[in-house]
């Protein structure tokens, strides 16, 4: 599923300006570990439905693919980025044993 803007907004009202969005994806092992990614920009990108890949992938050139939209980008950060994001907004919590 894919969200539109204004359901992002309707959905983000409840939240405060603070708090920090991240996305999830699942690394692959053994024990499906589900990883957290911040967002470093947000654009405008033109995604194309590839048949070789089964699925949406970007490009400038349209004119090849029978299907193509323009979408919001959320492009991913950096481990560090996210810690940084965390820390700026005193979000980031460390468990010290004593």
């Amino acid at each position: 599923m894919a969200w539109t803007v204004g359901q992002l907004r309707y959905i983000l009202e409840e939240y405060d300006d603070d708090t920090v969005i991240v996305s999830t994806s699942h690394y692959g092992d053994h024990c499906n570990s589900e990883l957290a990614h911040g967002f470093i920009d947000i654009n405008e990108r033109t995604i194309v439905y590839s048949d070789y890949h089964r699925d949406w992938k970007f490009s400038d050139d349209t004119y090849d693919y029978e299907e193509y939209a323009r979408v919001c980008v959320l492009e991913m950060a950096s481990a560090s980025e996210v810690r940084e994001t965390m820390e700026e907004h005193d979000c980031l919590k460390i468990n010290k044993e004593e």
